[in-house]
């Protein structure tokens, strides 16, 4: 007789990852909440979902990550839904959107925005729609949906529809989201705001063979070169997407910092900085367009 105390007790999975494959089974075959994981920890548990235990439990211990498995992951207080074809949101990534928010906040309380003067913010390499949703989502919490717009870039065919999915079950239908290898397929507009997260792991980096990354999307991971081509590429190009004192936000990895604040120079910008993470990793750098 299976139980969930005897999955629990026999499976060699850590606990945590355990628990949550275990809520996402029961909740999908027997509609129980996490408290019903504790208290019907004693009943026999159906068939079908020992099976569906058994194959999940396996994939797990063969590295398969915990969010593609449920299909879902939890980011800056939004639920996502994730697969193979998009990166898996970081808790690091918080910082960039928290950042983006204060930024936000502060135009707002200078300029008057409405729906015939939209404040405008572009998500390049948009993934699974992470950081513009949780983006749009803080600010239509807020009442000023009509004030925005929102529009994510992503080269892969399949992230693009991993996004729309994730605007359409958070009901945010007017955050949009298009095929385009950075600014290839965009016409020349300009943006209050441009936030990236591009992929900066730098080729051959050990990282990329060992854990999750293993089993994520090279192409949101890696530029298969020193981990800098991304940031190039779209600075090449920035000044006909920026407004003047529009701002610029980029993740990076902890050692690239310098280098990503001398792009920002390189093209004039202002107020460089970077913030650094809950690890005290350099992680975030912004910076003021020129004049």
């Amino acid at each position: 007789m299976a139980t969930i105390k005897s999955i629990l007790q026999e499976s060699t999975l850590d606990r945590i990852d355990a628990r949550i494959l275990l809520h996402y089974i029961c909740q999908k075959h027997l509609g129980w909440d996490k408290t019903k994981l504790i208290t019907n920890d004693l009943e026999e548990l159906p068939l079908i979902v020992v099976e569906d235990w058994r194959a999940l439990e396996a994939a797990r211990q063969n590295g398969s990550p915990v969010s593609y498995l449920i299909q879902q992951k939890a980011f800056h207080g939004i639920e996502l839904f994730v697969n193979e074809h998009v990166l898996i949101p970081r808790p690091e990534t918080e910082l960039l959107v928290d950042s983006v928010i204060q930024y936000v906040e502060d135009a707002f309380s200078k300029h008057t925005y409405s729906p015939k003067n939209p404040f405008r913010i572009l998500d390049m390499g948009t993934g699974s729609g992470a950081i513009l949703l949780a983006l749009a989502n803080h600010f239509y919490i807020n009442g000023l949906q009509n004030c925005f717009e929102f529009l994510g870039l992503d080269k892969s065919q399949d992230a693009i529809e991993v996004a729309r999915t994730n605007a359409k079950l958070l009901k945010l239908p007017t955050v949009q989201f298009i095929q385009s290898d950075w600014f290839s397929q965009l016409d020349p507009q300009l943006f209050d705001c441009i936030v990236s997260n591009p992929p900066y792991i730098a080729k051959g980096d050990p990282h990329l063979v060992q854990g999750d990354l293993r089993f994520e999307p090279k192409l949101a991971l890696t530029d298969d070169a020193d981990g800098l081509a991304a940031y190039q590429t779209i600075f090449k190009d920035i000044s006909t997407f920026i407004h003047s004192n529009g701002k610029v936000f980029f993740e990076h990895g902890f050692t690239q910092g310098s280098s990503i604040r001398d792009l920002f120079y390189s093209k004039g910008f202002i107020n460089v900085q970077t913030l650094r993470d809950l690890s005290g990793n350099e992680r975030i750098t912004c910076g003021i367009a020129p004049i």
